[in-house]
Order: C-alpha cells, then structure tokens, then sequence
C-alpha cells in the first residue's frame, strides 16, 4: 500500500511522529478494506514500525499511530507537504 511506502520514506527522513501516524492510516485503510498485507510487505511494515517505535518511544508510536488511524488517509498525507 502507498501509504506504508511514503511512512518508510518519512522515517528515513527522520520525521518517525508522520511514519506512525500514516502507518496508522494504512492499518485502517487495509482493515477497512479487508485487505491484508502480503508476508513480503508485512516484513518491511514491521521494519517501519520498529524503527518508527524505537525512535517515538512506545507512548508516542501509540498515540501517533492511533491519530493517523482516526484520519482520512488524505489528511495524513498532507504532514508530507514539507517535503516538496
């Protein structure tokens, strides 16, 4: 899913706060959808989780994730307006 790749490109641009909040995006969007990710994109979801958690802290991820799985995708992705 798009989303999940722009959360890894957010991540590797050291913005770990976006990363989760679209991560969360991603995860309603697939469960809504009823879409599960595939073992391949699963392993690189749990890797942009992991460094995305790692550098929140757990507390932060949470809350990040959770504010970005309330949001319509659309809103999520307009945190990457400043990357233009």
């Amino acid at each position: 899913m798009a989303l999940e790749g722009l959360a890894g490109a957010a991540g590797l641009a050291g913005d770990h706060e976006t990363s989760a909040r679209l991560l969360g995006a991603a995860g309603s969007a697939r469960r809504a959808a009823s879409a599960p990710a595939a073992p391949s994109e699963q392993t690189e979801i749990d890797r942009i989780t992991t460094a995305a958690r790692a550098a929140l802290g757990g507390d932060a991820f949470d809350a990040a994730y959770q504010d970005g799985a309330a949001r319509m995708p659309d809103d999520v992705t307009t945190d990457l307006e400043s990357y233009q």
